[in-house]
């Protein structure tokens, strides 16, 4: 009974903490904006944990990602071999918490926050 309680509580008060945690960083300040993501993914996993769901949020549109993500993304030199600037993308958005793929195309899609576990793995 303690562990639905604590679900209850934790489901009523996410909203208020996920936008509160939107309007913590200073505009402009990456670092900030970097720490406030994290925050809000450790949230989000917690969630998802409590809750046996896999946490697989996929963001398809361009203007649905936030801004440090499309700052990443803008990086990208048209110019250059494609295949190496989507993996050079790609490690960019991984350092930040993100993640992505890219097809035969070299178009990058299915952007998402790493789990727990990918964050793991790469950090080794």
């Amino acid at each position: 009974m303690l562990i639905q309680d604590f679900k209850d509580q934790f489901e009523s008060h996410l909203s208020t903490l996920e936008d509160m945690i939107l309007r913590m960083p200073e505009k402009g300040n990456t670092e900030s904006e970097s720490q406030a993501i994290v925050l809000k993914n450790r949230l989000g996993d917690l969630w998802h944990s409590l809750n046996g769901t896999e946490q697989e949020d996929l963001i398809f549109e361009y203007d649905e990602l936030p801004e440090f993500v499309q700052e990443c993304m803008s990086d990208f030199d048209e110019d250059g071999n494609q295949k190496e600037e989507c993996v050079r993308i790609i490690h960019k958005l991984n350092q930040i918490g993100w993640a992505a793929n890219y097809g035969l195309d070299c178009v990058l899609y299915d952007f998402r926050r790493l789990s727990d576990q990918e964050r793991k793995d790469l950090s080794c």
